[in-house]
Protein backbone atom coordinates (compact mmCIF):
# COMPACT_ATOMS: atom_id res chain seq x y z
CA UNK A 1 0.00 0.00 0.00
CA UNK A 2 1.28 3.31 -0.75
CA UNK A 3 1.33 6.59 1.23
CA UNK A 4 1.28 9.93 -0.71
CA UNK A 5 3.54 12.04 1.61
CA UNK A 6 2.18 15.55 0.71
CA UNK A 7 5.05 18.60 0.47
CA UNK A 8 4.67 21.34 2.78
CA UNK A 9 4.03 24.57 1.36
CA UNK A 10 7.61 26.78 1.37
CA UNK A 11 7.21 29.58 4.07
CA UNK A 12 8.50 33.18 2.28
CA UNK A 13 9.15 35.81 3.82
CA UNK A 14 7.79 39.16 2.13
CA UNK A 15 10.52 41.05 3.90
CA UNK A 16 13.15 38.72 2.48
CA UNK A 17 11.48 38.71 -1.14
CA UNK A 18 11.59 42.32 -1.32
CA UNK A 19 15.09 42.82 -0.19
CA UNK A 20 16.04 40.22 -2.85
CA UNK A 21 14.03 41.53 -5.67
CA UNK A 22 15.42 45.03 -4.08
CA UNK A 23 18.97 44.01 -4.86
CA UNK A 24 18.35 43.33 -8.41
CA UNK A 25 18.47 39.74 -8.23
CA UNK A 26 16.49 37.96 -11.87
CA UNK A 27 13.53 35.80 -11.46
CA UNK A 28 15.56 32.93 -12.09
CA UNK A 29 17.99 33.39 -9.59
CA UNK A 30 14.83 33.86 -6.48
CA UNK A 31 13.34 30.80 -7.99
CA UNK A 32 16.65 28.52 -7.33
CA UNK A 33 16.86 30.24 -3.68
CA UNK A 34 13.33 28.83 -2.88
CA UNK A 35 13.04 25.58 -4.36
CA UNK A 36 10.45 26.95 -7.01
CA UNK A 37 9.64 26.86 -10.76
CA UNK A 38 9.56 29.95 -12.57
CA UNK A 39 6.02 29.55 -12.54
CA UNK A 40 5.69 29.77 -9.18
CA UNK A 41 7.98 32.63 -8.79
CA UNK A 42 5.91 34.79 -11.36
CA UNK A 43 2.52 34.21 -9.05
CA UNK A 44 4.45 34.43 -5.54
CA UNK A 45 5.94 38.40 -7.09
CA UNK A 46 2.50 38.71 -8.47
CA UNK A 47 0.97 37.95 -4.99
CA UNK A 48 3.54 39.92 -3.33
CA UNK A 49 3.05 43.07 -5.57
CA UNK A 50 6.79 43.08 -6.94
CA UNK A 51 8.25 43.46 -10.46
CA UNK A 52 11.08 42.00 -11.29
CA UNK A 53 12.76 45.70 -13.30
CA UNK A 54 15.01 45.07 -16.26
CA UNK A 55 18.25 46.39 -15.56
CA UNK A 56 19.57 49.07 -18.35
CA UNK A 57 22.85 51.01 -17.87
CA UNK A 58 22.90 54.51 -18.67
CA UNK A 59 23.50 56.22 -21.91
CA UNK A 60 24.73 58.65 -20.34
CA UNK A 61 26.61 60.62 -17.49
CA UNK A 62 25.85 63.28 -16.40
CA UNK A 63 28.36 66.06 -15.27
CA UNK A 64 28.77 69.50 -13.66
Amino acid sequence: METSIKKQPTEISKAKLTAMVDSGLKKEQIAECFGLNIAQTTKLLKSAGLKIRKYHSPAFTLID
